[in-house]
């Protein structure tokens, strides 16, 4: 018999008599054993990790210049300033410039170029952006806004007043 040239919507209600290429597997001996148990599967675990991104503006700071020590440092500042928060949680820090141009009088004091005075009235800043991750099940935080709340108060904290964040970077983590 020739082969069909196109496929049939539905299989044929008579088998082939026709043998096959291949052999089929030979049958076991004896059936296959019963499960070991018959508990049935854990239920799938729920992470109760949450993560927070943060972001703060370091004036005197030039990313091109930080280095790997300097960001390790960075990151055990923000731990030290971010309550209930230990270095091993926070994560990502990046630190970009963002250069910003403070406003001041073109006068050229005595001793000093236009030039120079041009650089003095440029400050140059960094955005430092970083994420914290914490389990809530075994940290102080009852949820993520909690987290959150916390992280956002902190760094409102460091902003006022950085003479906190500012000693603990300038100690190198060893």
């Amino acid at each position: 018999a020739a082969p069909i040239p196109a496929p049939t919507p539905l299989p044929t209600a008579v088998p082939t008599p026709l043998p096959t290429k291949f052999p089929s597997a030979a049958p076991t001996d004896s059936p296959t054993l019963a499960p070991t148990t018959d508990l049935p599967t854990l239920a799938p675990t729920t992470s109760s990790y949450t993560t927070v991104s943060a972001t703060l503006t370091m004036s005197g700071l030039n990313a091109s210049k930080v280095s790997d020590d300097d960001l390790d440092a960075i990151k055990a500042g923000l731990a030290s300033v971010l309550d209930g928060v230990d270095a091993g949680d926070v994560y990502d820090v990046a630190v970009t410039d963002s250069a910003r141009r403070l406003r001041g009088k073109s006068t050229v004091l005595p001793g000093f170029t236009v030039p120079e005075v041009r650089r003095a009235l440029r400050s140059s800043s960094a955005t430092v952006s970083f994420r914290v991750a914490v389990d809530i099940a075994t940290s102080s935080f009852s949820d993520k806004s909690d987290l959150l709340s916390s992280v956002s108060l902190d760094l409102s904290d460091a902003d006022a007043d950085s003479t906190d964040l500012i000693s603990a970077i300038q100690v190198r983590p060893d």
